[in-house]
């Protein structure tokens, strides 16, 4: 049996915390230019993986991701830049994310989510260096 365990999908009709950062990144002028790293996997490279997996017929707890961590800024930018919108993104901002990272409850939690850092180990054997959206 293969377990797998995807950080944030991106890519076509992807849902959920993708979503959020393409609204964000189509109605926000500015964003701050946060150093944080994600883990991220595009939903072509997702099912090559599972492909893979399937013809292999491997066994285990996997972690497929792309071969590089990416910057929530970043990939704010870059889907606003595939929209035709421009975001400028700020450093002046961060002492505000890192004090309200430390608020109890819902806002602190919302905001380490979006500006923390989260990544699995990289693991060479994935292969999606190959692969690009």
């Amino acid at each position: 049996m293969a377990i797998l365990r995807p950080p944030m999908i991106y890519g076509k009709g992807c849902r959920g915390n993708y979503r959020t950062l393409e609204k964000i990144a189509l109605h926000t002028p500015v964003f701050p230019d946060f150093p944080n790293e994600r883990s991220m996997c595009s939903i072509k490279n997702l099912c090559e993986f599972v492909r893979m997996l399937a013809e292999s017929q491997e066994a285990g707890l996997f972690f497929p991701q792309d071969p590089d961590y990416v910057k929530t800024a970043e990939m704010v930018e870059k889907l606003a830049r595939a929209h035709g919108k421009r975001v400028v993104l700020v450093k002046g901002m961060n002492w505000a994310i890192v004090l309200a990272g430390r608020m109890p409850g819902k806002i602190g939690g919302m905001v380490n989510k979006a500006f923390g850092s989260l990544v699995y180990e990289k693991n060479v054997d994935v292969g999606f260096s190959s692969l690009d959206d």
